[in-house]
């Protein structure tokens, strides 16, 4: 069966998903805890917000393409969580250069 209710995250775009607020205080709080470097740096240029906003569109998009390929929820939200913590993020990358970008 196909139609509008069978996929109903294709229809919403990224910056009009329900999970985005909860999501970007996750990342906020996650950054200003584990990484408070990156996290002042990013305040201090003023693009704190601007980054954890890319951050979290980038963590939706990916979990929306992950989900239309198979993935199960359980495993969405592992996903997330090391997206959001920046746990995916390759040792040959510099770890303060913030997610949003690495896409």
């Amino acid at each position: 069966m196909s139609g509008p209710d069978t996929k109903p995250q294709e229809s919403v775009k990224p910056e009009d998903d329900a999970r985005l607020p909860s999501l970007k205080a996750r990342i906020d709080r996650e950054w200003s805890q584990f990484r408070p470097k990156f996290y002042k740096a990013l305040k201090t240029k003023g693009e704190l917000q601007e980054s954890i906003h890319k951050t979290a569109i980038w963590c939706i998009e990916t979990l929306n393409q992950a989900q239309e390929n198979g993935l199960n929820p359980d495993q969405g939200r592992e996903l997330i969580r090391e997206l959001e913590t920046g746990e995916l993020v390759t040792q040959e990358t510099d770890r303060s250069t913030p997610l949003a970008s690495l896409s």
